[in-house]
């Protein structure tokens, strides 16, 4: 069986956004840093994503937001990363 995209429904593109993926365990804690950050009103949040399953909660921003707050040695996350944009 073959995918044909000769006409596609939707048209996609990379974000040109950096991101950032954060796992904890579902009963971990997530850190106040995190939690102020993703909450104070006014920030500039482009992209945000959290998920909860019952192995893992992920949660994704735009890199250099986490930047601000985590030092390049306390990173624990997957970057960069990219997502795809429907238009």
């Amino acid at each position: 069986m073959s995918l044909d995209l000769s006409n596609p429904a939707l048209e996609l593109s990379f974000s040109p956004r950096q991101l950032s993926i954060i796992q904890f365990a579902p009963t971990q804690k997530i850190p106040s840093r995190l939690v102020e950050l993703l909450v104070t009103p006014g920030k500039e949040m482009p992209f945000l994503s959290i998920t909860r399953t019952p192995a893992e909660v992920s949660i994704i921003v735009p890199s250099k937001i986490l930047n601000e707050i985590y030092p390049l040695g306390v990173r624990t996350w997957l970057s960069p990363s990219r997502c795809l944009e429907t238009h």
